[in-house]
């Protein structure tokens, strides 16, 4: 080594060198290490100096720069079986996030001389080749149904293909349309063309033979490119099924919207166009459904000398909700014209149970409903309900002012008739005196955390001494004020005023 020293070669290698030996104890296995000399760029590539090894001594525990260097010195000292012969190998430093190329040799004494080459930049490099062509291979031999060609341009020559296109014979040599297109000239949708004219991936979806496929065509070299196929039959078929159950699916929303466009007209019809005009006293209405069919109805009938004034809410906002509130119609009106002598609110409401549970409709349907008899010759209004929630507010002609409350439970097969009562209550209604029915959809909308009820008593009281007609206008415009200037709400609003004349 005097000899390398001497002729400073040591600080002219580019690679970094290193001599050392590796003394054993009697039965041959490494007691430590002796660095012998090291260059100049060993010292800048392992990040440490050469008085601080100790050049010449044994050294058990190896300095902080080796240490994070992390090159297996025993190792490759164990590997070199005889003098003269090089060993080489590649090492991997992560703390430095470098790789070198190590080429090792042992002299006569014994004495291991190591040549340590930087090859992070080939590594790099070799990456970038390999690990798309790994990846790829990878990923074309594992997908189901997929033929990947690694193709030649222009002669369509096939260089290499993957697992499954060599089971249907696509081996080197071969043109692709022989194997692929089962035919003796290129496949007529083929877009390698333009593949080699643009350089950009091109895509189709064809049909073949019966058979729907995903074609990808994409550049992999200047001479090279990846063509492959996919079955995508099932796919298709699935997308077939699914366009045409939603052709099924349009042709009947097409047909439910022309049955429910009847049922909206059936429902219309039920609906009063006009109040009546009746002696002595004078009505306004209003009705907005939350939805096309509402479960609110009102009407208002007169027998004789009697007035019958209803307003009721069944279960349902839809065909279900329009049943209901025609059957309560056709009970109602029945009794009042089969029965003209026995005008009164209990019987009434008796006979619409009654009518109901011979029905046999299902436990989860009832009926909500406030109804008044009015005699207009004494003034007397009797009155009862069935679950109704919302108490009519009253402006007497004298200025007192009341609800009427008479809740009950609902009409409904649920409940035992045992339980239902029916029992009316009477009221003298004096010249003058203004009544305010309304359905619970009024009430109970909500805006910012407020409900309607506790704004309705004012506007209907402020407002009770103007005709019905006005008060209906003044509380609407309350209303749209209130929820945000619309006045369709979550539920079907409905509201009667009767007033009667002074």
């Amino acid at each position: 080594m005097k000899n390398y020293r001497c002729c400073r070669l040591l600080e002219k290698l580019v690679d970094a060198f290193v001599y050392y030996r590796v003394p054993v104890d009697g039965k041959g296995q490494p007691r430590g290490l002796v660095f012998l000399d090291l260059s100049p760029s060993f010292e800048k590539m392992a990040g440490i100096r050469k008085d601080e090894i100790g050049i010449g001594n044994i050294i058990t525990e190896l300095p902080a720069g080796l240490a994070r260097f992390g090159f297996d010195w025993f190792g490759t000292y164990a590997c070199l079986k005889q003098p003269g012969e090089p060993f080489r190998s590649e090492h991997y430093s992560a703390p430095l996030d470098c790789w070198y190329e190590v080429a090792t040799c042992k002299d006569e004494q014994g004495c291991l001389a190591a040549v340590f080459r930087d090859i992070s930049r080939r590594k790099q490099l070799t990456d970038r080749w390999e690990e798309p062509s790994c990846l790829l291979t990878a990923l074309l031999d594992n997908v189901p149904g997929c033929l990947a060609l690694v193709i030649k341009k222009y002669s369509r020559e096939i260089v290499a293909s993957n697992r499954a296109a060599r089971e249907r014979g696509a081996t080197p040599g071969q043109k692709c349309y022989t194997i692929v297109g089962r035919r003796g000239d290129c496949c007529p949708f083929c877009l390698a063309p333009k593949l080699w004219a643009g350089g950009r991936i091109q895509h189709l979806e064809v049909e073949y033979r019966g058979t729907w496929y995903e074609g990808v065509w994409a550049p992999l070299s200047e001479e090279l490119y990846v063509h492959y196929i996919i079955d995508i039959n099932k796919y298709k078929q699935a997308e077939q099924k699914i366009k045409d159950y939603t052709q099924k699916l349009e042709d009947f929303c097409y047909r439910l919207k022309e049955e429910m466009e009847k049922v909206k007209k059936m429902h219309k019809k039920t609906l009063l166009t006009g109040l009546p005009k009746i002696k002595g006293c004078s009505l306004a209405a209003h009705y907005q459904p939350a939805r096309r069919l509402g479960g609110d109805f009102y009407d208002v009938i007169q027998v004789g000398h009697k007035l019958v004034l209803y307003l009721s809410d069944v279960s349902g906002h839809g065909p279900e909700g329009m049943l209901l509130s025609t059957f309560v119609k056709e009970a109602i009106n029945s009794y009042a014209h089969l029965k003209p002598g026995e005008i009164q609110p209990e019987k009434i409401i008796r006979h619409l149970h009654h009518q109901y549970c011979r029905g046999n409709y299902p436990e989860d349907y009832f009926i909500c409903i406030f109804l008044v008899v009015f005699d207009l010759l004494t003034r007397e209004l009797s009155y009862t309900g069935a679950g109704f929630q919302a108490s009519p507010l009253v402006q007497m002609g004298r200025g007192r002012r009341l609800q009427l409350v008479s809740r009950g439970l609902p009409i409904s097969n649920a409940v035992p008739g045992a339980l239902m009562n029916f029992t009316a209550k009477q009221l003298i209604l004096e010249p003058g005196t203004t009544i305010f029915f309304n359905t619970d959809g009024l009430t109970e909308q909500e805006a910012g955390g407020v409900y309607y009820s506790t704004r309705l008593p004012e506007v209907f009281f402020n407002k009770s001494h103007l005709p019905p007609e006005n008060i209906v206008q003044a509380v609407n415009k309350d209303f749209r004020e209130f929820n945000g200037g619309r006045l369709l709400g979550n539920d079907d609003i409905t509201f009667v005023v009767l007033q009667v004349e002074k």
